[in-house]
């Protein structure tokens, strides 16, 4: 089953490939609340009125970007955008909104290239489920379209949000006790690395105690090269910190009023240049790296290709 997302416009619904043209509202119901707001949409939406379609230099929250129909889908690349729910549920609209999601299902001959099988609508709050079911399994009629529209049941998302919950606890168990056993456990000052077991040294890897310490191990053959060791830490953490905000960003739901808001913190010039961050810790890195192999080189003599070897092992 294969399907794309509708492509619409403030005076209607533009026909693609798959799918025959549907309304952005519904227009033909008994509702008389449910009609009027309608109405009151298509005509906020031709008027380019302010709650219904976004005003990119204010903070105003809106209708039309909800539907997934603006542009903003089209500028985030191959990401899916399922439209806004928190600018729907938050709509500065004259009357409540609700926040549907759609699944079609049709019997289409197979694409070149996969489809999204998700479309979406996005309806004042007044159109009760049975009456978007009833509207539905109009335009099935009324297209001939095999099988019925119907409520997606969430148990197979809520199975895969139980395994994602209880990795989560193991993990977060896991680096709790490695580190307080790290905290707590002395070791013997003469024992060697190589005597440490494989199951001990897996278990400790998830110490917060002692990949801290990794990360801002240094070198004190050279006091003056201390502040970069400390400048490089302090990258890993700033990457860390974007890694973490990119992940939220490349959401398929995602309010961009929030991103704008972030951009606009006062904090957002020193933690939102992860560009600058990596090329500083690559830089560094290498630079301390480079440091640390002429003072072995003083020493005794080493494979150069070995290091390299054993550097990304």
């Amino acid at each position: 089953s294969v399907a794309s997302l509708l492509i619409v416009s403030a005076g209607g619904v533009l026909e693609n490939s798959v799918f025959p043209p549907l309304p952005v509202a519904v227009l033909n119901t008994d509702n008389a609340i449910c009609k009027e707001q309608s109405d009151l949409y298509i005509q906020n939406l031709e008027n380019f009125t302010l709650w219904a379609h976004e005003n990119l230099n204010s903070t105003i929250v809106i209708v039309w970007d909800a539907t997934a129909k603006s542009s903003t889908g089209i500028l985030r690349g191959n990401v899916f955008q399922m439209g806004h729910f928190e600018q729907c549920l938050t709509a500065e609209a004259p009357f409540l909104t609700q926040y549907c999601l759609t699944r079609f299902k049709a019997n289409v001959p197979k694409p070149k290239q996969p489809r999204d099988p998700i479309s979406l609508y996005h309806h004042p709050n007044e159109h009760l489920l049975e009456r978007l079911y009833m509207f539905l399994n109009k335009l099935e009629t009324l297209y001939k379209w095999v099988g019925a529209f119907q409520h997606h049941v969430l148990h197979k998302i809520w199975r895969i949000f139980l395994i994602l919950i209880t990795l989560t606890v193991i993990l977060v168990v896991l680096v709790i006790l490695t580190t307080i056993y790290d905290f707590n456990v002395v070791e013997m000052k003469d024992e060697k690395p190589h005597k440490k077991s494989f199951l001990y040294r897996s278990f400790m890897s998830f110490s917060a105690r002692k990949n801290f310490n990794d990360l801002t191990k240094m070198d004190e053959s050279n006091g003056a090269m201390a502040v970069l060791y400390g400048v490089r830490t302090i990258c890993i953490l700033c990457i860390i910190l974007d890694h973490r905000f990119g992940t939220v960003t490349s959401s398929a739901l995602l309010n961009f009023n929030y991103v704008e808001e972030q951009y606009r913190a006062p904090l957002a010039p020193f933690l939102f240049h992860g560009d600058l961050f990596v090329d500083s810790f690559f830089l560094l890195g290498g630079l301390l790296v480079t440091y640390g192999l002429l003072n072995q080189f003083d020493k005794k003599r080493m494979n150069p290709g070995f290091i390299i070897l054993m550097r990304y092992i």
